[in-house]
């Protein structure tokens, strides 16, 4: 017993596997000769996400660890099959027996399943293609300071450039939509760099804030360059209310009211398009429609406030991150094949 002690303590400090868990699931393997037990207890060490989070991550030392620990306390003369299919992609993620033969008529035979759901961290990203259209106010509030003593135009410009820098040109794409009282698209959906902070830097704060015509013009190049096998990203920045909006005419007219259902029209018809919508309220929230940007937002989540212009840039971070880095859940099916020959 002290031999065998020793061999879990030894597997234990290089697998970095819990002992709580292992001295609950595998250690009454030792003496047990029901095979239904054994099952049970294998799989009970196998749904542990910690155990299928190494598996999965395809650590050679620890899958030939694991599996020396699962034949050193089964009973003399069992044989095993267990796999660890991804009932996501179907791929099989880990395979383990110590035999080739197939159980016979006259063999003691049991199976056992377990399904877990396990959510890997943002170690383990899947980077996906996107189109991203920024929309961004140019209204005349944002050619003002405030109180961090920086230009919120010039600020809402470098957050945006940080974005672009995020991304990758060979497969990502990105586009501008300004707005003031009328909203104008600044850059197609491209890839080029250049073209798409050139058309940033040449942004200019002037006028009113027409907001649904901002995300009007984003939509509409969604419509006509949008690519079917992409993530289609929009992201909105405002510091003000909206107030100009065009009518069922194309003209433009005033009217608070009106700009905002206008808006909020033309965000519902973007997230028709299955386009992601976040949105940024920069500034004095008591200039701020707070509500109607959550409104436009996709999720509540997927607004944020920004006190000042200096924290812009870490936002437009903060959701470059959250649209190109994906958490992955899985679904884990775990199949086990316990038997003894007749």
């Amino acid at each position: 017993m002290r031999l065998i002690e020793a061999m879990i303590a030894c597997i234990l400090l290089i697998s970095g596997i819990s002992i709580t868990t292992y001295l609950s699931g595998v250690y009454s393997l030792v003496d047990s000769s029901d095979l239904e037990k054994d099952s049970e207890n294998i799989l009970n060490v196998l749904s542990d996400p910690e155990v299928i989070r190494k598996i999965t991550s395809g650590e050679e030392l620890y899958r030939a660890q694991l599996k020396t620990l699962i034949e050193a306390f089964l009973p003399p003369n069992t044989m095993y099959n267990v796999t660890l299919v991804s009932r996501t992609s179907g791929e099989t993620i880990w395979a383990g027996s110590n035999t080739i033969q197939q159980p016979s008529s006259g063999s003691d035979v049991v199976s056992g399943r377990r399904v877990v759901t396990i959510s890997f961290s943002k170690s383990r990203v899947v980077y996906r293609n996107v189109d991203v259209m920024l929309v961004i106010d140019r209204s005349g509030s944002m050619a003002w300071e405030d109180e961090s003593g920086l230009v919120k135009i010039e600020a809402a410009k470098q957050a945006a450039e940080a974005l672009v820098d995020q991304l990758n040109m060979s497969r990502d794409r990105v586009g501008l939509a300004s707005f003031s009282t009328t909203a104008t698209l600044d850059c197609e959906l491209t890839n080029d760099t250049t073209a798409i902070k050139n058309g940033i830097q040449n942004l200019i704060a002037q006028g009113w804030t027409n907001m649904g015509g901002g995300i009007k013009r984003a939509n509409d190049e969604f419509q006509m360059h949008g690519r079917n096998d992409t993530m289609k990203v929009m992201v909105l920045l405002s510091d003000g209310v909206a107030n100009y909006y065009y009518d069922e005419n194309g003209q433009l007219r005033y009217g608070e009211t009106q700009a905002r259902q206008y808006a909020l029209d033309q965000a519902n018809q973007t997230k028709n398009l299955n386009v992601r919508i976040y949105t940024i309220g920069l500034g004095d929230p008591s200039y701020l429609d707070p509500e109607l940007l959550k409104e436009i937002a996709s999720e509540d989540q997927y607004y944020y406030y920004s006190p000042t212009a200096g924290a812009l840039k870490d936002i437009y971070l903060a959701i470059a991150e959250d649209f190109l880095f994906q958490v992955k859940n899985d679904i884990i099916v775990i199949q086990i094949i316990l038997f003894r020959f007749g």
